[in-house]
Order: C-alpha cells, then structure tokens, then sequence
C-alpha cells in the first residue's frame, strides 16, 4: 500500500495481526500519516477477511517512536498495537504493556540525484560521514556508492542501542555520527533541517543537508551560527530568572527522572526557586498558564529549538538541560552541543 510515497506492507502486518491472534488492534500514526488512517483500516480489513477485527485508533499527538501509546491502547482493552513511520527505539523494547510491531515506512523517493547535485557543487572534502533518518535509510548504500566512486572515503556510524541502524540519527540522538570523530565533515540525506542541525552541533563539524524530495541542498554554517545566537538568548534567560519550571516528559522513551531531579537541586544550590512539571505532551498555553517565564525541558530535545519562537510568542523561554548548566556556570559556552537522549 502506498501513501504519497511511501510504503506500508499490508501483506506482513495482516499476517502478523493473523499469527498473534489479536481480535482488537490499536494503530498509532503520526499527525501527517492521520488523514490516511481510514483507507490503512480498510486495507488491513480486506486482507484479514473472514477474521472480523476491531481497530482502534489513537487520536494522541504521535512525534516519534519514543510516543507509544502502549498504555491507551491497554486501557481499551486492544491485544496488540501497530505504530507507523518510526523504527523501533531498540533500548525501549522490553518496556511496552502490550505488544507493539513497528512499520517502518521507507520512502520510494530516490537519493541519487540529490547526492549528485551535492557532487556537481562540490560541497564535499575529505573524509564524509553519512547518516540519514529512517524514510531513507535503505538509500544509503546506494549514496555510499556514489559517494565512493567519487573517490571519498565515506563512513556510517553505529550509534547507541537508541539508534536500529548505522548511519541512522533521531531528533535525540546523533550518536551513529559522534561515532564517526575521523569525519571531516557529514551528509544528511533527508528531509528538514533539524536533523543536520543537531550533527554539526554534535561533531563541531561542517555538515551538508540534501533533501531528496525537494533536490534542494544546504550548507549549515549559517543555521548554526542563527541557533546558536538563539540560544545563547536562551542562556541569559535563565541566569536572570529566580523562578525556573523544568519540565518533566511522562512518556516512557523521553523520561529523565534523574535529570530533572538533578536539575532541581542544582537550581535549588543557586538561590533558584525550581518546579518541576510533569506531561506526556508539552503545550505552551497548558504551560503558560502554570505562570513560569522560563523553563527547562528534559522531554524531547526538538521542543526548545524547533518550537523556540512558538514558546515566546506565549511569553515563555524555553531551554535545554545544557543550556541550564552552562548558566549557572556548570558548563562552558564553548563546548555548547545540542540536547540528546541516548
């Protein structure tokens, strides 16, 4: 089954829904799969014809594989859950209250041309790490060849237990390209700029965006430099506050309990009044609404960059663990990196 372009395998999961003998069935999709939900039930329903199944849907906001509604599902009662577009989190496997399959959702947009245009500009030197998101994680090898016959000597990092394939980075971890420290510099080949973002902020190294879809290429030297800015706005923020939230994520694959806790103290040991917060989702009017001007989120690390502008507009900063660090003098600015979660 295709939506846009990518690729659901009707055929696997009815035979896994048939092989565990699920008679209800939870499917959780992320917010830009939603609008596809009913034609994937109905596939599904054809296939598993005369087997009468009941699905039920997760109406959840669904950022990643690190969003698992597990426990919604376990509440209505459901045998077993599919959750579409993200690989599995392979440290998180053993932590479900139901049995979950991951359908991993490979894009058929191919790579090829966007790596040859990244040749044709000569953007590359010296020795390339590689990494990708999971839409196009079975192009690497096909990027790698190209790269190769170019003449580069090209690496893909194995990450922490975080990360199901080399190469292979989330919002929260870039480990497979820390993995890769001879690098000279990266390639992201995918979509958006977030990804590429946190390497180069990661490594300290050049990294060069190509998106397949849009063809389009991208140095990011110059988003670096605009984030950094940002966030050492962010920094200033919070060694003038005396009031500081630190959020606390409820959901399973983004819990730091004993950050947050650390968090706290440390604030606390500043002369800092410190609260912590706790939610599955984070919301700015929930949380502009609990009165903190600035907080601290130890939950997904895309919240504090990606949503910055979205917080202000509400009148909250938003940071990150380091960044809280580094303003009561715990770090240095200098060996600023993203946020990750390994």
């Amino acid at each position: 089954m295709k939506i846009m372009d990518f690729t659901i395998d009707i055929n696997t999961l009815s035979l896994i829904i048939k092989e565990k003998g699920w008679k209800r069935v939870g499917l959780q999709f992320p917010e830009g799969l939603k609008p596809y939900t009913k034609e994937v039930i109905q596939s599904l329903t054809e296939k598993l014809l005369p087997a009468s199944i009941e699905f039920l849907v997760s109406g959840s906001p669904c950022y990643g594989a690190c969003d698992v509604s597990d426990n919604e599902f376990l509440l209505g009662k459901a045998d077993g859950m599919i959750h579409f577009g993200h690989s599995e989190i392979p440290n998180m496997g053993k932590s479900y209250l139901i049995p979950v399959v991951f359908q991993e959702m490979p894009s058929e947009i191919l790579v090829q041309p966007v790596v040859k245009e990244v040749l044709n500009q000569g953007l590359l030197s010296g020795i390339i790490g590689l990494t990708t998101t999971i839409q196009f994680i079975h192009e690497l090898s096909a990027a790698n060849e190209l790269l190769s016959a170019a003449g580069f000597d090209v690496r893909m990092g194995t990450g922490t237990d975080r990360l199901a394939y080399p190469g292979q980075v989330l919002g929260c971890s870039f480990s497979s390209a820390t993995a890769v420290p001879q690098a000279d510099m990266y390639l992201f080949v995918g979509e958006g700029l977030f990804h590429p973002l946190g390497i180069t902020l990661a490594t300290g190294k050049p990294v060069i965006a190509a998106d397949p879809r849009s063809g389009l290429v991208k140095n990011m030297d110059a988003k670096k430099d605009k984030v950094l800015r940002q966030r050492y706005g962010a920094i200033q923020k919070l060694k003038d506050a005396r009031e500081i939230g630190v959020v606390l994520s409820t959901l399973p694959g983004q819990m730091r309990r004993p950050l947050a806790t650390s968090l706290i103290k440390k604030g606390g040991d500043h002369g800092k009044r410190m609260t912590m917060i706790t939610t599955p989702h984070l919301n700015p009017m929930s949380l502009m609404n609990l009165g903190n001007k600035v907080l601290v989120s130890t939950a997904c690390p895309r919240v504090a960059v990606d949503d910055y502008s979205l917080y202000l507009e509400h009148g909250i900063t938003m940071a990150t663990p380091i960044e809280f660090l580094i303003s009561i003098g715990e770090m240095n600015w200098d060996n600023y990196v993203l946020d990750t979660i390994e």
